[in-house]
Protein backbone atom coordinates (compact mmCIF):
# COMPACT_ATOMS: atom_id res chain seq x y z
CA UNK A 1 0.00 0.00 0.00
CA UNK A 2 1.22 3.55 -0.79
CA UNK A 3 3.63 2.44 -3.19
CA UNK A 4 3.83 3.82 -6.62
CA UNK A 5 1.74 1.88 -9.06
CA UNK A 6 3.57 0.17 -11.84
CA UNK A 7 2.85 0.75 -15.40
CA UNK A 8 0.57 -1.35 -16.86
CA UNK A 9 2.74 -3.92 -19.22
CA UNK A 10 2.63 -6.20 -22.05
CA UNK A 11 -1.20 -6.24 -22.80
CA UNK A 12 -3.54 -7.44 -25.49
CA UNK A 13 -6.51 -5.00 -25.43
CA UNK A 14 -9.36 -7.32 -25.98
CA UNK A 15 -12.32 -4.69 -25.27
CA UNK A 16 -12.03 -1.64 -24.95
CA UNK A 17 -9.10 1.30 -25.95
CA UNK A 18 -5.75 0.68 -24.79
CA UNK A 19 -4.75 3.23 -22.16
CA UNK A 20 -2.07 3.70 -19.69
CA UNK A 21 -2.27 4.77 -15.70
CA UNK A 22 -2.57 8.50 -15.43
CA UNK A 23 -2.95 11.05 -12.33
CA UNK A 24 -6.03 12.41 -11.54
CA UNK A 25 -8.27 8.83 -11.89
CA UNK A 26 -8.97 6.46 -9.50
CA UNK A 27 -8.44 2.59 -11.00
CA UNK A 28 -9.45 -0.51 -10.42
CA UNK A 29 -6.93 -2.87 -11.39
CA UNK A 30 -8.86 -6.80 -11.53
CA UNK A 31 -7.30 -10.04 -12.35
CA UNK A 32 -9.48 -12.49 -13.27
CA UNK A 33 -9.49 -15.91 -15.45
CA UNK A 34 -12.16 -17.45 -17.94
CA UNK A 35 -12.02 -20.79 -16.03
CA UNK A 36 -12.51 -19.56 -12.55
CA UNK A 37 -16.02 -19.64 -11.65
CA UNK A 38 -15.61 -16.96 -9.06
CA UNK A 39 -14.35 -14.74 -11.50
CA UNK A 40 -16.87 -15.26 -13.85
CA UNK A 41 -19.71 -14.54 -10.98
CA UNK A 42 -18.28 -11.52 -10.17
CA UNK A 43 -18.56 -10.21 -14.57
CA UNK A 44 -22.22 -8.69 -13.10
CA UNK A 45 -21.02 -7.24 -10.06
CA UNK A 46 -17.84 -5.73 -12.08
CA UNK A 47 -20.05 -3.97 -15.11
CA UNK A 48 -22.65 -2.41 -12.03
CA UNK A 49 -19.25 -1.36 -10.63
CA UNK A 50 -18.16 0.55 -13.34
CA UNK A 51 -21.11 1.83 -14.50
CA UNK A 52 -22.02 3.22 -10.71
CA UNK A 53 -18.69 5.50 -10.54
CA UNK A 54 -17.37 5.79 -14.57
CA UNK A 55 -18.90 9.35 -14.82
CA UNK A 56 -16.85 10.16 -11.50
CA UNK A 57 -13.29 9.10 -12.91
CA UNK A 58 -13.46 5.67 -12.65
CA UNK A 59 -11.75 3.21 -14.60
CA UNK A 60 -11.95 -0.51 -14.58
CA UNK A 61 -10.28 -2.80 -16.26
CA UNK A 62 -10.28 -6.70 -15.92
CA UNK A 63 -6.72 -8.36 -16.78
CA UNK A 64 -6.16 -11.93 -17.88
CA UNK A 65 -2.61 -14.07 -18.75
CA UNK A 66 -1.46 -17.18 -20.09
CA UNK A 67 -2.03 -19.00 -16.64
CA UNK A 68 -3.37 -22.10 -16.89
CA UNK A 69 -2.60 -22.55 -20.57
CA UNK A 70 -5.29 -19.85 -21.61
CA UNK A 71 -4.65 -18.68 -24.79
CA UNK A 72 -5.81 -14.89 -26.24
CA UNK A 73 -8.15 -16.57 -28.86
CA UNK A 74 -10.14 -18.18 -25.64
CA UNK A 75 -9.97 -14.82 -24.24
CA UNK A 76 -11.41 -13.15 -27.02
CA UNK A 77 -14.28 -15.70 -27.67
CA UNK A 78 -15.66 -15.49 -23.84
CA UNK A 79 -15.30 -11.72 -24.10
CA UNK A 80 -17.48 -11.51 -26.80
CA UNK A 81 -20.33 -13.71 -25.55
CA UNK A 82 -20.12 -11.82 -22.28
CA UNK A 83 -21.55 -9.03 -24.67
CA UNK A 84 -22.51 -5.74 -22.51
CA UNK A 85 -22.82 -8.11 -19.25
CA UNK A 86 -19.42 -7.12 -19.31
CA UNK A 87 -18.91 -3.69 -20.06
CA UNK A 88 -15.59 -2.13 -18.95
CA UNK A 89 -12.40 -3.14 -21.01
CA UNK A 90 -10.42 -6.64 -21.19
CA UNK A 91 -7.14 -6.53 -21.38
CA UNK A 92 -5.03 -10.02 -21.89
CA UNK A 93 -1.24 -9.85 -20.02
CA UNK A 94 0.59 -12.35 -22.69
CA UNK A 95 4.08 -11.58 -20.69
CA UNK A 96 2.57 -11.68 -17.05
CA UNK A 97 4.14 -8.96 -16.42
CA UNK A 98 1.38 -6.80 -14.99
CA UNK A 99 0.26 -9.98 -13.50
CA UNK A 100 3.58 -10.29 -11.51
CA UNK A 101 3.51 -6.75 -10.17
CA UNK A 102 -0.11 -6.77 -9.24
CA UNK A 103 -0.79 -9.90 -7.78
CA UNK A 104 2.23 -11.73 -6.92
CA UNK A 105 3.49 -8.34 -6.09
CA UNK A 106 0.88 -7.65 -3.27
CA UNK A 107 0.71 -11.40 -1.84
CA UNK A 108 -2.49 -12.68 -3.33
CA UNK A 109 -2.79 -16.36 -3.23
CA UNK A 110 -5.22 -16.26 -6.24
CA UNK A 111 -7.63 -14.88 -8.23
CA UNK A 112 -10.46 -12.77 -8.30
CA UNK A 113 -8.07 -10.16 -6.88
CA UNK A 114 -8.26 -6.33 -7.46
CA UNK A 115 -5.57 -3.35 -6.76
CA UNK A 116 -7.24 0.49 -6.33
CA UNK A 117 -4.80 3.29 -7.81
CA UNK A 118 -5.80 6.65 -6.58
CA UNK A 119 -5.76 9.79 -8.25
CA UNK A 120 -2.42 9.88 -7.19
CA UNK A 121 -1.21 7.16 -8.93
CA UNK A 122 -0.58 4.96 -5.59
CA UNK A 123 -1.58 1.74 -4.90
CA UNK A 124 -4.70 2.54 -2.06
CA UNK A 125 -6.18 -0.94 -1.14
CA UNK A 126 -5.57 -4.48 -2.73
CA UNK A 127 -7.87 -7.79 -2.09
CA UNK A 128 -11.04 -9.71 -3.26
CA UNK A 129 -13.20 -7.78 -5.25
CA UNK A 130 -16.00 -8.81 -2.56
CA UNK A 131 -14.38 -7.37 0.62
CA UNK A 132 -16.73 -4.27 1.36
CA UNK A 133 -13.20 -2.30 1.61
CA UNK A 134 -13.36 -2.73 -1.98
CA UNK A 135 -16.32 -0.08 -2.73
CA UNK A 136 -15.46 2.19 -0.10
CA UNK A 137 -11.94 2.99 -0.62
CA UNK A 138 -13.14 3.50 -4.39
CA UNK A 139 -16.08 6.20 -3.20
CA UNK A 140 -13.46 7.79 -0.88
CA UNK A 141 -10.93 8.58 -3.56
CA UNK A 142 -13.29 9.70 -6.05
CA UNK A 143 -14.50 12.31 -3.01
CA UNK A 144 -10.95 13.29 -2.03
CA UNK A 145 -11.41 11.62 1.15
CA UNK A 146 -9.24 8.79 1.48
CA UNK A 147 -6.56 8.33 5.02
CA UNK A 148 -4.06 6.57 3.36
CA UNK A 149 -2.68 5.99 7.13
CA UNK A 150 -5.80 4.96 8.37
CA UNK A 151 -5.90 2.16 4.91
CA UNK A 152 -2.65 1.14 6.13
CA UNK A 153 -3.82 0.45 9.67
CA UNK A 154 -6.67 -1.08 8.50
CA UNK A 155 -4.70 -3.71 6.23
CA UNK A 156 -2.36 -4.35 8.94
CA UNK A 157 -5.49 -5.19 11.34
CA UNK A 158 -6.71 -7.54 8.34
CA UNK A 159 -3.54 -9.26 7.52
CA UNK A 160 -2.81 -10.05 11.37
CA UNK A 161 -6.52 -11.45 11.58
CA UNK A 162 -6.03 -13.48 8.46
CA UNK A 163 -2.80 -15.01 10.10
CA UNK A 164 -4.99 -15.51 13.09
CA UNK A 165 -7.72 -17.16 11.29
CA UNK A 166 -5.22 -19.69 9.55
CA UNK A 167 -3.68 -20.70 12.72
CA UNK A 168 -7.17 -21.18 14.23
CA UNK A 169 -8.10 -23.24 11.30
CA UNK A 170 -4.72 -25.51 11.05
CA UNK A 171 -5.23 -25.67 15.08
CA UNK A 172 -9.36 -27.10 14.53
CA UNK A 173 -8.23 -29.66 12.05
CA UNK A 174 -5.36 -30.78 14.27
CA UNK A 175 -7.97 -31.23 16.92
CA UNK A 176 -5.81 -28.87 19.02
CA UNK A 177 -8.48 -27.48 21.50
CA UNK A 178 -6.12 -25.60 23.49
CA UNK A 179 -4.82 -23.46 20.50
CA UNK A 180 -8.10 -23.01 19.66
CA UNK A 181 -8.64 -21.73 22.98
Amino acid sequence: LGAKAAPLVGLQWVKGDPFQLEKGFVYVVEFWATWCPPCIQLIPDNTALYKRYKDQGLIFVGITDTGQGQQLKSVQDFVAKQGDRMSYPIAFDRTQKTNIEYVMGTGAVGIPHSVIIGKDGRVAWFGHPLEPQMESTIKDLLLDRFDAKKAALEAEKQAKLATLMNDFNFAIQRGDWDRCL
